[in-house]
């Protein structure tokens, strides 16, 4: 009857608002994308892409960015006990763990990851502490360091190998093996 009909239609306008958010959402972009899914499981690329940008360009824009997607984070993905929680659709704003279907799983990536490139973004240090030229991140965050070759020197053109004249191994440079006799080379 009338309560199924009036449940229908609040569905039917609750369907409409969310694809004027996404409409809006997709036009206020600085660029060209499309909104695919409106899930958030607190991944970091977003954040991880902020923090390339604005090492690169200086551009206060990616923090700002940055100091929203936080704020949006801490302000409705965040449980009354401190945890945050993946949300099945960000485009209803809803206050402080009221999301009708929310996960009770909190991802290790929130901490190892998507925190750590929010520090670095904010972060007026991390250009001197992990300089990009000197300095990469592995797929979870870990920062390592860009492998530099040894310089050559002049004893090691004229082939030396990678041997010190003790025979020992030099750190950085292959050892040169010589076979014995009758000893059959395998590439």
């Amino acid at each position: 009857g009338v309560s199924a009909d009036a449940g229908a239609a609040d569905a039917e306008e609750v369907e409409v608002e969310r694809r004027k958010r996404k409409a809006h959402l997709v036009a206020t972009l600085p660029f060209d994308a499309r909104v695919e899914t409106t899930y958030s499981i607190l991944r970091p690329e977003v954040l991880e892409t902020f923090y390339y940008l604005y090492q690169a360009t200086g551009d206060q824009q990616w923090r700002d960015w940055g100091w929203q997607v936080f704020r949006a984070l801490r302000g409705y993905l965040r449980s009354p006990d401190g945890a945050y929680f993946s949300a099945e659709d960000v485009m209803h704003a809803r206050p402080l763990g009221s999301w009708v279907r929310e996960s009770k799983r909190m991802e290790s990536f929130w901490f190892g990851e998507t925190l750590k490139y929010l520090y670095l973004l904010f972060s007026d240090d991390a250009p001197q502490l992990l300089p990009l030229d000197q300095w990469v991140f592995t797929t979870e965050a870990h920062p390592m360091p860009v492998w530099q070759p040894p310089a050559r020197s002049a004893a090691s053109n004229s082939g030396g190998g990678g041997s010190s004249s003790s025979g020992k191994s030099v750190r950085g440079q292959r050892p040169q093996h010589h076979r014995q006799e009758g000893e059959q080379h395998v590439a």
